[in-house]
């Protein structure tokens, strides 16, 4: 987890049915305070953060075992 003074810098995206953790997103350097699901494509997601980024989060090629993984497209 990056933290900077107890803030959370990172998306975390989970698994619906098991709970667990599919990915730790990386890219923002001020707290996230907004996610939101493209609600066209389900593997597509937005976030804005203090930092003043909106990022843009798709497909990632290299999947992990649940078939999803996210990259910036930003």
């Amino acid at each position: 987890m990056i933290m900077r003074d107890n803030i959370i810098l990172q998306v975390y995206v989970w698994h619906r049915g098991s709970g667990k953790l599919i990915q730790a997103l990386d890219g923002h350097s001020g707290a996230v305070n907004c996610v939101s699901w493209n609600p066209v494509n389900i593997y597509m997601l937005a976030s804005a953060s203090d930092d003043g980024a909106i990022r843009i989060w798709g497909p990632d090629p290299r999947m992990d075992q649940y078939g999803l993984g996210f990259k910036s497209c930003t």
